[in-house]
């Protein structure tokens, strides 16, 4: 079998039966491993309750330790007594394309990339007490009836394709499970961020465009920076560091929703204390011309706006201040969203008015 990096221990006894069980079920036939961060093309971390190599594909798993009916629609699951949430099959599925295009960059010659699958393990209490209804077209779901079928099987493959994977793909894929977290290995210190243009300066507080680098990563960010010493008011000082602790702590909230940037570790050497934020790859929206736009694109980027919107609100958070300015517009019309100053949470009951009222269907 092929060498492989391992990741953290089981963070719960939901994913610890989980593992034990797919292990067992499938006589340690398969590569796998708990707790695997993927770092995107931003250097957001995300992280993957299980990682499946197997013959047909490699499976992203999402554990659930959901019981009772579980009815899992497209966009949002039901989980009874008047909760719900969205489905987790959005940003798994994102972390899923991540991770086909990690491996897309290695591979050279005619070898295609393996699917990568994203999967829902919805486990109950150990195997029991847990119904999972699938709603189509409502991507993998599985229970402890159908895991084992659908992680050694080709009928459990979502791909419309049918190809096995290679001993060259799956070397290629531990290739790059081997370089996660290369961003969370570079010394929290603000000297290892080359700061390039002041964007903003204003009493104590500055905005920077700087670029983190290193030999095999180079990467631009925003580094929102609070100088101790210009202030001359200690109260001041005070309510202008704790609201960038505040946005911090916003970013960690919303830390694998898809269209929120990747916002690393405060830095605070006791002059100062810096938020760095990973600047989108797109443009903002408001260097762009509207006459330049279809409708279609128009459009597009409303939609947009509006998923990753419903995506921080059924967060409990709210942005705040979405202006012009804080919208960046990939080529695909996805939009990222920055600048959560005057952000601020919610209760969790709080989810936005299209799932509310049932339509969150429409938003597509």
């Amino acid at each position: 079998m092929a060498r492989h990096t391992r990741g953290g221990p089981p963070r719960n006894e939901s994913e610890r039966w989980a593992i034990d069980y797919a292990r067992a079920g499938t006589a340690r036939r398969l590569l796998g491993d708990s707790n695997i961060d993927i770092t995107d093309q931003q250097g957001q971390r995300l992280e993957v309750d299980a990682l499946v190599i197997g013959r047909w594909a490699i499976y992203l798993v999402e554990i659930k330790g959901y019981t009772g009916r579980v009815r899992a629609g497209e966009r949002v699951w039901d989980l009874g007594g008047g909760h719900s949430e969205e489905t987790p099959l959005v940003s798994l599925g994102y972390k899923s394309r991540v991770l086909a295009s990690r491996i897309r960059d290695r591979i050279t010659g005619a070898m295609h990339v393996p699917w990568c699958q994203a999967t829902v393990f919805v486990t109950g209490n150990r195997g029991d007490g847990s119904r999972t209804c699938p709603e189509p077209p409502c991507g993998s779901v599985c229970d402890a009836s159908d895991i084992i079928r659908t992680l050694t099987t080709e009928a459990g493959l979502t791909s419309k394709h049918v190809h096995e994977v290679t001993p060259e793909q799956r070397e290629f894929a531990i290739q790059v499970l081997g370089q996660v977290g290369r961003l969370s290995e570079i010394d929290n210190q603000l000297q290892a961020f080359q700061l390039q243009k002041e964007l903003f300066s204003s009493g104590g507080l500055s905005i920077y465009q700087a670029c983190l680098a290193n030999d095999e990563f180079e990467r631009q960010f925003i580094v929102k920076k609070v100088e101790r010493a210009a202030f001359s008011d200690p109260s001041e000082r005070a309510v202008e560091t704790q609201k960038l602790r505040d946005e911090f702590r916003l970013y960690l909230e919303l830390f694998d929703v898809p269209g929120v940037p990747y916002a690393a570790p405060l830095i605070d050497d006791g002059e100062c204390l810096a938020l760095p934020i990973a600047r989108p790859l797109g443009r903002m929206l408001v260097a762009l011309d509207p006459r330049q736009l279809s409708l279609d694109d128009r459009l597009g980027v409303l939609r947009s706006t509006a998923n990753v919107l419903e995506r921080i609100h059924r967060r409990g958070v709210v942005h705040g201040a979405l202006q012009p300015q804080s919208m960046f517009i990939g080529e695909d019309q996805q939009v990222e969203l920055l600048d959560f100053a005057a952000g601020h949470t919610r209760p969790n009951e709080y989810s936005a008015p299209s799932v509310r009222s049932g339509r969150a269907s429409e938003i597509s």
